[in-house]
């Protein structure tokens, strides 16, 4: 396996955000509107295997730890960072390894282009599930129980279905952030 680092990011104006209290973006036009800290419920979903009586902790853990911003990013914003991206990503494989054991405890997701359904389970208990609404243009974090606990996926054409409506696959590009190793998980 070979891992590639793409370094186009290093002038990108989205700076960290997880050690703010709220997450902000920067606009052309400078200006910072604030984004709620608190993630968008309308974006997650307890599956319905999942019974209201089981591990009502881990519910509200996962559901606590897993936030999705809707919009993070204009269309304008979309486009900007696509035209920067297209020359990288037509140079580079598609990647169809994972490495989230190998980064810290916070990790974030922009998606570009199109919507998709993510699917958090327990690795154990399957039917213990949520689902996530991954909007084009909002940034989802997965951190604590929601990344340690849970396994996460996107879905596949099949089960890319949100509250009974089909969610189309198109091209995505998904622009995934990871904290650096904790001194403790690179031991």
């Amino acid at each position: 396996m070979r891992l590639q680092r793409v370094s186009i990011f290093w002038k990108c104006k989205l700076k960290p955000f997880y050690h703010t209290p709220t997450p902000r973006f920067i606009s052309q036009d400078n200006t910072q509107p604030k984004i709620s800290a608190a993630s968008d419920l309308n974006h997650l979903e307890v599956c319905p295997t999942w019974p209201a009586d089981e591990e009502p902790e881990l519910r509200a853990n996962v559901l606590r730890d897993m936030r999705i911003i809707p919009n993070f990013i204009t269309e304008q914003e979309e486009t900007t960072l696509l035209a920067e991206l297209e020359p990288v990503l037509k140079r580079m494989r598609y990647e169809f390894d994972h490495w989230d054991n190998f980064c810290g405890g916070v990790i974030a997701g922009l998606c570009l282009l199109s919507s998709a359904v993510m699917r958090l389970e327990h690795p154990e208990k399957k039917h213990l599930a949520v689902d996530a609404l991954l909007e084009r243009r909002c940034l989802y974090i997965m951190r604590g129980v929601a990344r340690y606990n849970m396994s996460h996926s996107v879905c596949g054409t099949s089960d890319s279905v949100w509250r009974g409506a089909t969610v189309p696959r198109r091209r995505r590009v998904a622009v995934i952030l990871r904290q650096r190793p904790l001194t403790q998980h690179t031991q």
